[in-house]
């Protein structure tokens, strides 16, 4: 059955990277003998076990998809997460609901990462002034007044000091180790008609390590990343047109 090969993931022959605007990088391809299709009813599906995450991440990639000329309509419209679904139960609510195509995000390969933030050392200086009495003036000043025969005629402001001193205080913060769950962040987009993998693609933010970390797929900037990194990389293999 067509439908029971409609997630298999195909092996990636030829991966072909792109610098993004976004801050993103992509690896993506199209899968050979492919033909160039522009999808008129597109099916947003993002497999994450976060529902709101999964809801968010959904609306925006299709929000995103739609402003470009791609009628993507998110999956929680159609599939509630409150259970679930099946292969053959996905594809039979995509073919009664007249879409051609399904895009797939999904986090493969999730596993427990230990990081190490490193012991800091801060410093700052605090500046205190503090008047006092300058029993020195203060003595002469009343000498000078008795010889003048006046009642206490000098200022008591004229009588005081102002003393600086300066202060320095070292916070120490020792290094500590942290656990998070870090994945590929990979999207696929299936033809309904043949069940066939026609797009592959796998977004990262570069360096030595290019997971994804678990939480980062709640937060809407990374959303809005993400959505436009997916139309950076339909446009690059044809899916999409190109911006003018």
């Amino acid at each position: 059955m067509k439908s029971k090969i409609l997630f298999l993931l195909l092996p990636i022959a030829l991966m072909l990277t792109s610098c993004l605007s976004s801050g993103y990088y992509f690896f993506s391809y199209r899968e050979p003998g492919t033909p160039i299709k522009i999808y008129k009813k597109v099916c947003v599906f993002a497999d994450v076990s976060d529902p709101f995450a999964k809801q968010e991440l959904e609306l925006i990639v299709g929000k995103t998809l739609y402003e470009t000329g791609m009628n993507a309509i998110p999956a929680y419209s159609l599939m509630p997460p409150t259970r679930d679904y099946s292969n053959d139960e996905i594809h039979e609510i995509l073919t009664n609901n007249g879409f051609d195509g399904f895009i797939k995000i999904s986090l493969d390969n999730v596993e427990e990462k230990v990081g190490y933030v490193p012991a800091t050392s801060t410093s700052r200086t605090i500046v205190k002034e503090e008047v006092v009495k300058d029993k020195k003036r203060a003595n002469y000043s009343s000498r000078d007044s008795k010889k003048k025969d006046q009642k206490a005629s000098y200022s008591n402001r004229g009588n005081k000091k102002k003393i600086t001193t300066e202060e320095t205080i070292v916070t120490n913060t020792p290094g500590y180790q942290y656990s998070y769950f870090a994945g590929n962040l990979t999207v696929n987009l299936i033809d309904i008609q043949t069940s066939q993998i026609a797009f592959v693609q796998n977004i990262h933010s570069g360096g030595s390590n290019p997971q994804f970390k678990v939480n980062y797929l709640a937060y809407e900037d990374v959303q809005y990343d993400i959505a436009e990194t997916i139309v950076r990389g339909l446009q690059k293999e044809g899916f999409l047109p190109r911006e003018q």
